[in-house]
């Protein structure tokens, strides 16, 4: 059926390109179907043990429970996790942030990743150093929407005001770098000090990335960032070359870090 797996716009009859390419439609049946039948293929005879969904909010939330339900009829402990950024509203509840919360299906938190990667935290001049501190400490405890915060206001109240949305820490996927934009590395010599030595820049990288180690939630490291790992500034490397998109930054020998 020619069309029939994608999404349209309903004035223009344009297909919807909300992501990187043309939209598929997970509310027609054999749409989820498909998916469902791939996914059980992965699973059993890949032995998969979790499956990224890119842009999950373009599906509903009762597609995604349902097709966890079936994978994980293969593989009880399979887990499922991808990007929940609130798209265009379209009459159906998307398989967003908010909306999966509690569900254990995981979500990147971008509320940390902005703490940390615009620098603020390393440095001690900045407006935004104590607000930042504020959501990292909430990202600690796995950004749960209920907990309550004292925060460097010196008030308590839940941090779903610092923007925490989760109920359970699986909800959580923290990370402070992945394919899309600057490596951690680039960014923060975007955002750090300029006058600051190259060993100060290694050790915040350092404590940029052990932050999601220690936090509550499912941590995710960008391939090579441990080695200081570079894209030439270059934000978005699909089409640049192995060079760009595999090279890495090697550490300079200095001690104390």
């Amino acid at each position: 059926m020619p069309g029939y797996y994608h999404r349209y716009e309903v004035d223009t009859g344009a297909i919807v390109r909300e992501t990187c390419c043309d939209d598929t439609e997970p509310r027609n049946v054999m749409m989820e179907k498909f998916m469902e039948d791939s996914l059980l293929m992965w699973a059993e005879h890949y032995k998969y043990d979790s499956f990224r969904f890119d842009i999950m909010s373009q599906a509903t939330k009762d597609t995604m429970l349902r097709l966890r339900e079936a994978v994980q009829t293969v593989d009880e402990d399979n887990y499922f996790y991808g990007e929940g950024w609130t798209k265009i509203e379209r009459g159906y509840e998307q398989a967003n942030q908010l909306n999966m919360a509690g569900s254990e299906i995981g979500t990147f938190n971008d509320r940390i990743r902005e703490a940390i990667r615009q620098g603020n935290i390393f440095s001690p001049e900045s407006d935004a150093l104590l607000s930042d501190q504020d959501r990292v400490k909430m990202s600690l405890i796995g950004t749960l929407k209920d907990y309550v915060l004292e925060t460097s206001a010196g008030s308590a109240g839940a941090t779903s005001n610092l923007g925490g949305y989760a109920d359970d820490p699986a909800d959580i996927i923290n990370y402070v770098s992945k394919h899309d934009n600057e490596t951690l590395w680039d960014q923060l010599n975007y955002t750090l000090p300029q006058d600051i030595s190259l060993q100060e820049r290694v050790r915040a990288q350092n404590v940029a990335m052990g932050i999601n180690l220690v936090a509550q939630g499912i941590p995710f490291l960008q391939m090579g960032g441990d080695m200081l790992r570079s894209k030439s500034m270059d934000r978005n490397t699909y089409d640049s070359g192995d060079w760009f998109t595999m090279s890495t930054l090697p550490m300079a020998p200095t001690t104390g870090m």
